[in-house]
């Protein structure tokens, strides 16, 4: 993992592109947001934004998807190798969001309402592999601004 400090900002954005030759079994990838505790593999072969949230350090898109406030899949439900990743945070609540190349607009991935226990201070971009193939992606222009833009 790969991440830098979040602005002190009541709003800001954050995104990265990436670019993987093939999607693999037990392997995600994705842009993070962090609290500095530990987080666990969930699901494979998934492009998909995270969160080492609460005191149980759940992090995959369904554990997210189940905490009362929160909203969404979490997780790129296509076959794509690239694309941008997105993360907006608005005080406590912080928007996810795929754009496919070539597509105009962002697909919503989900929302995640946080208190000022989960202390999401990092963000950043994160490859897991736990199988026996090596995964490759790259990230590129890596970009995080107060406020919200498109």
């Amino acid at each position: 993992m790969l991440w830098v400090k979040t602005p002190s900002a009541a709003t800001w954005t954050a995104q990265v592109k990436f670019e993987m030759p093939s999607r693999l079994g037990r392997t995600h990838c994705g842009l993070v947001l962090w609290n500095g505790r530990e987080e666990r593999p969930a699901d494979t072969r998934e492009v998909q934004v995270a969160a080492s949230y609460r005191d149980s350090c759940t992090s995959g898109p369904k554990e997210l998807s189940r905490h009362p406030g929160n909203s969404g899949t979490f997780v790129v439900n296509n076959t794509t190798t690239k694309g941008r990743l997105r993360i907006f945070k608005s005080g406590n609540s912080y928007r996810f969001a795929f754009r496919a190349p070539n597509v105009k607009g962002w697909q919503d991935l989900g929302k995640l309402e946080a208190t000022v226990k989960d202390g999401f201070k990092r963000v950043g971009m994160f490859v897991k592999t736990w199988g026996s193939e090596p995964v490759e992606v790259s990230f590129n222009n890596f970009i995080i601004l107060p406020g919200a833009w498109d």
